[in-house]
């Protein structure tokens, strides 16, 4: 097997260990914070409130009590969500799972830019991936917080570790996915202590 052909299946391999523990989880309904966060939400019932998600509180509901938190993009997130599958929780549910996929294959690809071998990279991925500690990230709707910003966070520190000091956009590709991640989930301001 090459060594190109081996990569290919280590990614496929992560994949499935972040996707499989979470594949029941699509049949499952609003739970928690999700009924206020999404259900009974009215402003991320419709796109036309864009605007007002970037100037409020995160997880409004429909008692409109502000919540201390900062996080649109998350909330646009659910937002789109509900335009493109209406009320269903399956597809909420779906996404956050995609998205767990996604914070896997980063850290992955982290992980083997900082210098850890294949399969050391692979393992430590698959170990993150089953981990019982992202249960509630990824099976609470409203958990596609962390998640989102978990994948900003590491999309950010992948890019700055591949930078390139001559070239200014890389500087400007790094500060972008890290206010990405800061609108995400606000713990995400970790990143640039991590160079």
């Amino acid at each position: 097997m090459t060594e190109r052909t081996r990569f290919r299946w280590m990614i496929l391999g992560v994949a499935i260990a972040a996707a499989a523990p979470y594949a029941n989880v699509v049949r499952c309904g609003f739970v928690y914070d999700d009924h206020g966060a999404i259900e009974e939400a009215p402003l991320i019932h419709s796109l036309g409130n864009t605007w007002t998600l970037l100037a409020s509180d995160t997880w409004i509901g429909a008692t409109r009590q502000p919540s201390g938190l900062y996080r649109p993009l998350t909330s646009l997130s659910f937002a789109l969500n509900w335009a493109l599958t209406g009320a269903s929780p399956a597809p909420f549910h779906a996404v956050n799972v995609a998205l767990h996929v996604v914070v896997c294959l980063l850290l992955f690809a982290a992980l083997r830019r900082l210098g850890a071998g294949s399969s050391t990279s692979f393992a430590a991925a698959v170990l993150f991936a089953v981990h019982p500690l992202h249960t509630e990230a990824v099976t609470w709707i409203v958990g596609r917080a962390e998640l989102i910003g978990a994948a900003f966070f590491l999309g950010g520190w992948l890019v700055h570790l591949r930078r390139d000091d001559a070239d200014p956009r890389v500087g400007s590709l790094v500060a972008l996915l890290y206010f990405l991640a800061m609108i995400g989930k606000e713990s995400a301001a970790t990143l640039p202590w991590c160079s």
